[in-house]
């Protein structure tokens, strides 16, 4: 029931969008007959997404295209942060503390359509979130890899440090909650 409502709310915002005939008709059935492998319905939901971002880009819709972009990781920031708050934990903190330079490409990808209403005060608000994430300290060390041919695997052996304080994950949680809730009202 609820992969079914979940698509019903994606078919909803993709018609509110102007992207639902990205969604054909093999996708939706893929998608009904996978209802209960949910491997399978995050690969539909990537496909769904692929789908979507090839049709705006091939209709000249980059700007749309930004929004669902930016409308995502607006969500998973809030999801994120609401997350830290029921229990506080470290790597979510960190994870948060990460998205430093994710934003600052989001703004960068949707500064160029500034002057069109709809992203005037979103912009505006993601760069007061950039504010406060501008005092956030992140390290990068890069490390080789390790690589296991016979076992055709690769570990990942770079690590991030992220300097963070309280204070700033209350302020960027602060700040998203009021980013989504202009959003979403």
């Amino acid at each position: 029931q609820d992969a079914i409502s979940f698509l019903t709310a994606i078919k909803s915002v993709g018609d509110d969008l102007g992207v639902s005939s990205a969604f054909d008709v093999t996708l939706i059935e893929r998608f009904e007959k996978n209802i209960g492998n949910q491997d399978s319905l995050l690969a539909l939901v990537s496909d769904a997404y692929k789908a979507s971002d090839r049709y705006l880009k091939n209709n000249e819709q980059n700007d749309i295209g930004g929004l669902i972009l930016a409308g995502g990781w607006i969500e998973s920031l809030y999801f994120s942060t609401s997350s830290n708050e029921m229990k506080s934990n470290e790597d979510i903190i960190k994870r948060i503390g990460e998205q430093k330079t994710t934003l600052n490409n989001l703004i960068k990808l949707l500064t160029p359509y500034y002057s069109k209403p709809e992203f005037t005060t979103l912009i505006d608000q993601l760069m007061e979130l950039d504010e406060i994430y501008q005092g956030i300290d992140i390290t990068y060390t890069f490390i080789k890899p390790t690589v296991d041919a016979a076992n055709k695997t690769s570990t990942i052996n770079s690590t991030t440090t992220v300097n963070i304080s309280e204070e700033q994950v209350k302020a960027i949680t602060e700040k998203i909650i009021q980013i989504r809730i202009n959003l979403i009202s």
